[in-house]
């Protein structure tokens, strides 16, 4: 993983690449111990997920967000497990298949599932940090007016998907903010969480002191 310029992380159960502009990849390995009926043995079943972090848009939810002692890093931009997204290859959320990928293993078999794990990585990881770890990849899920009816599987949580994009979109400077305003707005009439109401409440009246990153889109989706 080192040679894709991912770096483990036994804390966060993670491999993770902090290297690119504006955006953190991590590749996390959730785990548990199990006794699996077959082989009479406990074996490990893990599952890889994929996350990406927008750096400036997630400093900016920790300004709304009514979890305490929430950290950058608790959060995520856009995200799924791998059987998830592979399952939903149109990015909406019609599939729940979770535990698609999920591995089962002995000491006596790591190294091989190792191979496993790094082939996912290769052929399912990689590509999609490629076409989402961008301001036109983010934007593509946040603000397509095409497509906003629809559940993502890349940002499963919907209040939370309004309120990326409109943080977003003020930092790309989009010229249809108002627009998206409205958007955002008619399906959060739909939310009854209390919490997620509050919060995007809180990011409508951040709106105004968001500081843009690009003079228009274009300057953004290029990078």
């Amino acid at each position: 993983m080192n040679s894709f310029g991912f770096k483990m992380s036994f804390s966060r159960q993670w491999f993770a690449n902090d290297t690119v502009n504006n955006f953190k990849l991590a590749y996390t390995l959730t785990y548990l111990e199990k006794f699996d009926l077959k082989t009479s043995k406990v074996v490990i079943a893990i599952e890889p997920h994929l996350s990406i972090y927008n750096i400036p848009i997630e400093q900016y939810i920790l300004k709304i967000t009514s979890r305490s002692e929430i950290k950058l890093f608790d959060l995520r931009t856009i995200g799924n497990s791998i059987a998830n997204i592979k399952a939903n290859p149109n990015g909406e959320f019609l599939n729940l298949n979770n535990h698609l990928e999920i591995l089962n293993f002995t000491e006596d078999d790591a190294a091989e599932t190792a191979q496993i794990l790094v082939k996912y990585f290769e052929k399912l990881a990689l590509p999609y940090y490629n076409q989402f770890a961008n301001w036109l990849g983010l934007d593509s899920i946040f603000n397509n007016t095409a497509e906003h009816s629809k559940w993502s599987v890349h940002c499963v949580i919907e209040p939370e998907r309004d309120m990326r994009g409109l943080i977003l979109a003020k930092l790309i400077s989009r010229g249809d903010l108002n627009e998206l305003i409205q958007m955002h707005n008619k399906r959060m009439k739909g939310v009854d969480n209390a919490d997620c109401t509050i919060e995007y409440e809180r990011v409508l009246k951040l709106l105004p002191e968001i500081k843009p990153i690009f003079s228009n889109p274009e300057e953004a989706y290029q990078l």
